[in-house]
């Protein structure tokens, strides 16, 4: 049960003891795991921790007296809860919805957070932001890290179209092979019809205010720092290749 599950096309598999390959779960055109009976087992024991913002309806008092209100987030961080641990054999409905009855039975009752003249409490019409925090061993240091989905650095080889539902709706610079790290960089200056260079010092200079590290051309980009640079110049999506759908 320790081993990693293989994936080809939609199709996931482990490797059982007489050296046969058992199905754990298939992806769906609903756009969710199909679980086997194998597979429930065994994604059972296979836990993430999820990073969550809960919304937030902020309601305070100018300098003036006049009275404001404005919706937001919150790490649950920030109220003193840590992330939450859950098994992956869940659909995405049943784990948000478990994710969100654990942390809300920690919540206090009332404010969330009160200063000065400002008051925080849940919002129970907001959406909720969820990031998957992967934790693995680095056997060269000998340190364990954790890294969160949209903090992921994504400079890696080319796309296997195998990877994917729809490869024919990827860019051909997805699938080209570079040593250089500037692979997302590429894709998004081939589909907006931008210049490479301007791209690459967009996200350079995105990077170095969330970060404060140049890591571009060593490690290539996260997926927040795309995020960032679509909010910069007003765009509805970027594509972007990565070893999962982001």
């Amino acid at each position: 049960m320790a081993q990693i599950a293989i994936r080809e096309g939609n199709t996931e598999t482990i490797a059982l003891k007489g050296g046969k390959r058992a199905v754990t779960r298939r992806w769906t055109t609903d756009g969710e795991f199909v679980f086997t009976k194998i597979g429930d087992q065994y994604y059972e024991k296979q836990r993430r921790n999820y990073v969550a913002q809960i919304p937030v309806v902020v309601k305070g008092t100018r300098r003036d007296n006049t009275p404001y209100t404005r919706h937001s987030h919150t790490p649950v961080e920030r109220l003193g809860l840590t992330s939450q641990t859950l098994p992956l054999n869940m659909t995405p409905a049943q784990r948000d919805n478990k994710l969100k009855a654990m942390i809300e039975a920690q919540l206090p009752d009332g404010a969330l957070y009160e200063v000065s003249k400002e008051y925080w409490a849940l919002d129970p019409n907001g959406s909720w932001i969820v990031n998957v925090e992967s934790v693995q061993f680095d056997e060269a240091t000998g340190e364990t890290e954790s890294h969160v989905v949209l903090d992921r650095r994504v400079g890696a080889g080319p796309t296997m179209p195998s990877l994917f539902l729809f490869p024919e709706a990827l860019c051909a610079e997805a699938f080209e092979a570079s040593d250089d790290y500037l692979c997302a960089p590429r894709q998004i200056a081939a589909v907006l019809k931008r210049d490479l260079d301007q791209v690459v010092a967009d996200l350079m200079a995105i990077e170095l205010l969330l970060y404060n590290t140049a890591d571009l051309h060593t490690r290539g980009c996260t997926p927040r720092v795309i995020i960032e640079y679509a909010k910069k110049h007003e765009l509805a999506c970027v594509l972007l290749h990565n070893e999962k759908t982001v």
